[in-house]
């Protein structure tokens, strides 16, 4: 009897917590005169795009999120206002959970430059990211090797020289 009360409490649980964890999910953001954090949710509410790209293995994933360009806009001034020499000498440096750290340009973020853009990603085939993955994933369409794309991104820094 215990057993199953126990089970049934678990099972009730369970996936109220797991939703938690999602809903909670967030990503800091600073840039010159900017220093916010988007949830998860504000972060579904931007335009939607895809990228596929070959995994280590060889086989194909779809990845879904929004672009880092707009990411890096959201809740901030426009990264536009910066003059065009400004987006292209400007890194962003992407740093994981775990503390690894991968920098793109600027210019990669952005979709005017760039014809796939930098992603950064809430979704893999349809599917939540896993919790090794994300909850977000920077995922970058043209780099041969997946050396840059980041698994559970936690901070986007806008660096200009």
């Amino acid at each position: 009897m215990r057993r199953s009360l126990l089970l049934f409490i678990v099972w009730s649980v369970l996936p109220g917590v797991l939703h938690a964890q999602t809903d909670t999910a967030s990503v800091h953001v600073v840039r010159k005169g900017c220093d916010t954090w988007l949830t998860l949710e504000q972060l579904r509410a931007l335009p939607v795009h895809g990228a596929t790209i070959t995994e280590r293995d060889g086989s194909q994933a779809t990845y879904q999120g929004a672009w880092l360009g707009e990411v890096l806009d959201a809740g901030c001034d426009s990264t536009a206002r910066l003059d065009k020499h400004g987006s292209l000498r400007a890194v962003v440096k992407v740093t994981a959970a775990d503390g690894f750290v991968a920098v793109v340009a600027l210019a990669e973020a952005l979709h005017d430059f760039s014809e796939r853009p930098v992603l950064l990603a809430w979704s893999r085939n349809g599917q939540p990211l896993s919790e090794r993955h994300g909850p977000l994933q920077l995922v970058l369409p043209d780099d041969r090797k997946p050396g840059r794309n980041v698994r559970q991104v936690k901070l986007l820094e806008v660096i200009t020289p």
